[in-house]
């Protein structure tokens, strides 16, 4: 019998229950029994002589042993994958598969339309969605249980073995339903926070919004009480619910709303910074014709996108 650690499914099965942080969520995402990942642990322990995990704890804690067993697992399972799309693929053959890593919410506006434009123009290309719930330059070596080709997101220029495009700028936009300012009364200043409700985006593709800016002043948000949420259509249908004040909604989630009047910008230009958006690579999958040519194309689209977006929201201003 093959030894479990030698056994690069037991490793991906591994990397799983950390990454879903507990053996019932591992095995309901990849549709096994719990009884067969604990199998997998133990045996991993047992030829290993060391702990993975922090048994009979919850919520689920890996050991400084699992730890660095998880991080070189990852990296292992990211260098396999990568080893047999180098053996099956043809680097100048413009079909096959792109995978694509992308924040909820934006599909059906800033990835679907052009996905379905572009193969339009190279029918044998076909895309793979995954939701993105890292930082976007990460993805790459966090997301080992399938091939990630691009993803997009928040970010900075790649550097190293990531490469990026820049694809324009994101604005978040303080904002509220109509209804709550009739409640409370005009809000102008962060200041005032201290008596209202914030709903707060806590997923993992960037910070919690925890300050505001304006003309270089900064001040730290300070909420009676918060609301938080990994989801931004929650978020905003929070928010479009009249449950408090969205102190961070990306423009591209809001521009609709704010030109039908649902929604109301607030805090007179204090604002959390706009943030670069960029579509990230690798130069290993940036040497295959159909990613490298996907990955200019779709970051033009996006500057297009949201240049108009831009325009859309200064004509409200």
């Amino acid at each position: 019998m093959t030894a479990r650690v030698n056994d690069l499914e037991s490793w991906k099965l591994f990397c799983l229950i950390v990454e879903k942080q507990g053996l019932n969520a591992a095995a309901d995402f990849a549709d096994i029994e719990p009884s067969r990942l604990s199998r997998v642990i133990n045996s991993l322990e047992a030829e290993l002589g060391s702990p993975l995990l922090v048994h009979n704890r919850r919520p689920l804690q890996t050991t400084s042993f699992g730890d660095q067993a998880y991080e070189m697992a990852k990296a292992l399972l990211a260098q396999h994958a990568q080893m047999l799309e180098t053996l099956k693929g043809d680097k100048d053959r413009m079909e096959g598969l792109i995978t694509i890593a992308i924040p909820a919410g934006i599909g059906p506006l800033f990835v679907t339309p052009q996905l379905l434009e572009y193969q339009q123009t190279f029918p044998k290309i076909e895309f793979e969605l995954i939701t993105l719930t890292s930082k976007a330059d990460e993805v790459f070596v966090n997301h080992p249980e399938k091939v990630v080709h691009v993803s997009i997101g928040y970010g900075v220029p790649g550097t190293g073995d990531i490469v990026s495009r820049y694809s324009g700028r994101m604005e978040f936009i303080p904002c509220c339903a109509p209804s709550y300012i009739k409640k409370h009364g005009a809000i102008s200043d962060p200041d005032q926070c201290n008596d209202l409700t914030g709903l707060s985006y806590t997923g993992g593709t960037r910070t919690r919004t925890q300050e505001l800016q304006n003309n270089g002043v900064v001040r730290q948000l300070k909420w009676r009480k918060s609301l938080s949420f990994q989801s931004l259509s929650d978020l905003k249908n929070a928010c479009l619910l009249g449950a408090g004040i969205a102190s961070d909604l990306p423009l591209i989630h809001c521009i609709d709303e704010l030109e039908q009047g649902k929604l109301v910008n607030v805090l007179a230009g204090w604002k959390r910074p706009a943030a670069g958006c960029y579509l990230y690579s690798t130069r290993h999958f940036t040497e295959y014709r159909r990613v490298s040519t996907f990955l200019d194309w779709m970051a033009e689209k996006h500057r297009e996108l949201l240049d108009q977006i831009d325009e859309r929201f200064r004509k409200l201003a």
